[in-house]
């Protein structure tokens, strides 16, 4: 397919157009490369700061062509779009919704909203848990920090800060 003779095509012109779109497009891709750096870098710094010894350390090391081929054909979330779509996954999961979690009660704390917080781990993990107001109130004994139990709970998502957490249910 060329220019044929009287057609009003311009092979140069073209070329013009096109090397100027590459410019644009090139200029566009380093920028969004850079910020794409240093957002996942912060992101890992601030996951490491949250969650001390469970992430390891981990250096963000792409090259630009990989973070520019990665980019061209990647939908690109927006930081609420993508804890939306883990919420979602997580809430669609038939094994989250009701289940049964044995583990040892760390920093429990309770708010004058009744809500009580803590953590429940063992030997290799740890995992935020709540205890509402309106189950609170149906149990006959104090959480204690280094206390065993097994809990009834399924899996939350708070979207403001991206945390999931187990929800402690009583047997109804």
């Amino acid at each position: 397919m060329g220019g044929a003779r009287g057609s009003g095509y311009s092979k140069g012109r073209d070329e013009n157009k096109m090397q100027e779109m590459r410019m644009k497009w090139k200029g566009n891709k380093r920028q969004i490369y850079n910020l794409l750096i240093l957002i996942i870098t912060m992101a890992f710094k601030l996951f490491r700061k949250k969650r001390k010894n469970i992430l390891p350390n981990v250096s963000v090391a792409l090259s630009a062509s990989e973070a520019d081929s990665n980019l061209i054909d990647k939908r690109i979330f927006s930081v609420y779009e993508i804890t939306r779509h883990i919420k979602n996954i997580l809430k669609g999961d038939k094994e989250l919704e009701d289940f049964y979690l044995r583990g040892e009660i760390s920093t429990p704390k309770q708010y004058p909203s009744g809500h009580t917080y803590f953590t429940l781990k063992d030997e290799k993990s740890q995992i935020s848990c709540v205890l509402f107001r309106r189950n609170a109130e149906n149990i006959r004994f104090n959480l204690e920090h280094g206390m065993k139990v097994i809990i009834r709970g399924r899996i939350d998502v708070y979207e403001p800060r991206g945390d999931y957490s187990v929800i402690v249910e009583l047997e109804h």
